[in-house]
């Protein structure tokens, strides 16, 4: 017979049942139920920092997104402000047989400027041999008449 029904039969016909309800009371642990809680203790602690950890990189993630929101908006106010914005282009280099470099985008075709060539430019590679005016047009060849 269990403690449950002992103490059911001790009361016996001198008392009738009310109902049943849930109480919490403090119970003396084993030995064995004192390790399994110490096990559990450790499991949530990682659990713990896991989610901390994927909560950070989370915070992470959306910090990036946020400040490449904010480059946006600095831009869009500037252009909004100012009627100009700054676009990333492709800008050729042309070196010219007289020496000068055209700057021209590679998207329009436009010449955006010219300048005369940094000593680097004018060296010839050694393993292609020197190059003759014949493979150099001029500015006005390539451009036209154009600013000088």
């Amino acid at each position: 017979m269990t403690k449950k029904s002992r103490a059911v039969v001790e009361l016996g016909a001198n008392a009738r049942k009310l109902g049943d309800r849930q109480e919490t009371i403090t119970v003396e642990l084993t030995e064995a139920e004192i390790e399994a809680e110490r096990g559990k203790v450790c499991d949530l602690i990682g659990r713990k920092d896991n989610l901390l950890a994927a909560v950070k990189s989370i915070k992470a993630d959306y910090k990036a997104k946020i400040d490449q929101v904010d480059e946006r908006i600095s831009a869009a106010w500037k252009a909004a402000g100012t009627g100009k914005r700054d676009d990333e282009i492709t800008v050729e280099e042309w070196l010219t047989k007289d020496n000068r470099v055209m700057r021209v985008r590679a998207d329009t075709g436009e010449l955006l400027g010219q300048r005369v060539a940094r000593a680097e430019e004018l060296q010839e590679t050694l393993f292609e041999g020197p190059k003759g005016d014949e493979e150099f047009p001029s500015a006005d060849e390539v451009f036209g008449d154009g600013p000088s």
